[in-house]
């Protein structure tokens, strides 16, 4: 982030000045990974079953984790696939009903005495 300003995410959202440079690290590192996906979306029938599969396997075992983990990374994925205007219809179920399977689960946080 090179010019401190709160992006649309941040600001929908309500991220407090203080936490923008660490909620915007996260979300543009959750942006490449969707992008990422994007591109195997697009290019599926160039790359072929076996390729889109161990993408499938890698959002499925690496990225879905890594989002469920981060209260921050969670909520800017809920805000992309409720909000819908940045995926295209075809990419949304693709990303839904193959991959993620909808939100990713909360994590509980549980309280230790």
């Amino acid at each position: 982030m090179r010019h401190d300003v709160k992006g649309p995410y941040a600001h929908s959202l309500k991220i407090s000045d203080e936490q923008v440079k660490d909620f915007t690290g996260k979300t543009v590192m959750m942006f490449y990974q969707v992008n990422l996906l994007r591109d195997v979306f697009e290019q599926r029938d160039i790359l072929g079953e076996g390729v889109v599969s161990s993408y499938e396997g890698w959002a499925k075992t690496i990225l879905r984790p890594w989002i469920n983990d981060d209260e921050d990374i969670r909520n800017s994925w809920s805000l992309m696939l409720e909000s819908r205007d940045l995926l295209g219809g075809e990419f949304l179920e693709w990303l839904t009903g193959h991959i993620v399977i909808g939100l990713p689960e909360k994590k509980s946080k549980e309280k230790s005495d």
